[in-house]
């Protein structure tokens, strides 16, 4: 009786100190995501962007991209920059996310050149879907 006393006391210090230190661990402070539906291919997978990401610098846009990939087993988030004016895109930056618990995996810079938006692919429904039109 001893023993499970014990460890009953044990586990419930160990709760409070978890709870706690929950509590006061300083957080990072982000804006929300604000995912918008703006594709859906051939196979019915749904593609994202973060509303709340768009981020406008002269002629350059950049937005935060969603998609989950669920023969990688992964969700994948991208970073865009579009010309708005040209209607040209690239990816910047790709994070890779676990596709049942969302924990972060990896991440990559990317260094691609810049491509033609198709009026009827993804690449065109997000320039329009980002730039208005």
């Amino acid at each position: 009786m001893q023993l499970l006393n014990a460890v009953r006391a044990g586990l419930l210090a160990a709760w409070v100190i978890v709870l706690f230190g929950t509590m006061l661990a300083p957080r990072a402070v982000a804006a929300p995501a604000d995912w918008r539906d703006f594709f859906v291919d051939d196979t019915d997978m749904h593609y994202f962007y973060d509303a709340s990401s768009i981020s406008r610098q002269g002629q350059t846009t950049s937005v935060r991209v969603y998609e989950k990939v669920p023969f990688w087993g992964q969700s994948v988030v991208y970073t865009f920059e579009i010309n708005c004016n040209a209607r040209t895109l690239r990816r910047l930056h790709v994070e890779y996310y676990d596709w049942n618990s969302n924990a972060f995996d990896r991440q990559n810079d990317l260094d691609e050149d810049s491509y033609q938006a198709n009026p009827n692919k993804l690449s065109g429904d997000l320039v329009k879907a980002v730039c208005g039109r």
